[in-house]
């Protein structure tokens, strides 16, 4: 089975229709047949950030990585990145490290408007292992950061960081590949996902899978995906950091 695992970089956590902008995407495809990782895209977003707002230009993801503002203006124009990964996604089995996140908050939208089927969350599915930073008031504990996650799964460290997120998107998606081929050995992700052919903008049936994961998602109209067919929201991480 082919999965495409993506990873976005933005400019905030509250998503594309209140102003976020996606800057840095990554996709990584997953063979879970020959338990392959292969990194196919890596692309910064291109915008005028003369026109962008104080928050904008001084947006998280600028001070905690090597991506700059001026990487960003100088960056391939956002209709060109949106044709180039929609030609990869579309029509395919995708999945990220925070869906809700990703397709939720940023893909399922206009402009990128993704019509993909998702599989289930690697965050998710690592939770079932890893414990979050923060023990919250019902005894559970808040999503695992994706390096924490990394670190807990894959000791021997297949990216080769070092022990230093690099919170960029290929980078990060490469991590959370490994992250999702340790579980599958674990028996904690599903090997094969069922395909639906549900069309843009259905609600896909459960596609099973251990430890009741499922994975379905409506994905690909200009409405949000709703977050209860998806990774629960973050409000809970206690964090201004990314949870991935």
């Amino acid at each position: 089975m082919i999965v495409y695992l993506v990873d976005t970089e933005t400019t905030g956590l509250k998503g594309r229709y209140c102003g976020d902008k996606v800057v840095d995407i990554g996709i990584v495809e997953v063979d879970t047949a020959q338990m392959t990782v292969e990194p196919i895209y890596s692309e910064i977003v291109g915008y005028d950030v003369s026109k962008w707002s104080d928050e904008d230009r001084n947006a998280w993801i600028f001070t905690h990585s090597d991506l700059k503002l001026s990487d960003v203006s100088a960056g391939k124009p956002l209709d060109d990145v949106v044709r180039e990964v929609r030609e990869i996604l579309n029509y395919n089995v995708c999945t990220s490290y925070n869906v809700n996140f990703d397709f939720g908050h940023f893909l399922s939208y206009a402009p990128w408007a993704i019509r993909c089927e998702l599989a289930p969350d690697v965050m998710l599915a690592a939770h079932c292992i890893v414990d979050g930073d923060h023990l919250l008031d019902d005894g559970s504990t808040s999503w695992p950061k994706l390096q924490k996650s990394y670190t807990a799964l894959c000791p021997d460290d297949p990216v080769r960081l070092g022990g230093v997120q690099a919170h960029r998107a290929l980078s990060d998606a490469m991590q959370a590949s490994h992250v999702m081929l340790r579980l599958i050995e674990l028996g904690r992700y599903p090997r094969e996902i069922t395909l639906t052919g549900a069309p843009s903008g259905a609600r896909f049936r459960s596609a099973g899978g251990p430890g009741g994961l499922s994975g379905h998602a409506p994905c690909g109209s200009d409405i949000a995906c709703p977050a209860n067919t998806l990774a629960p929201d973050l409000p809970k991480q206690h964090s201004t950091d990314e949870v991935a």
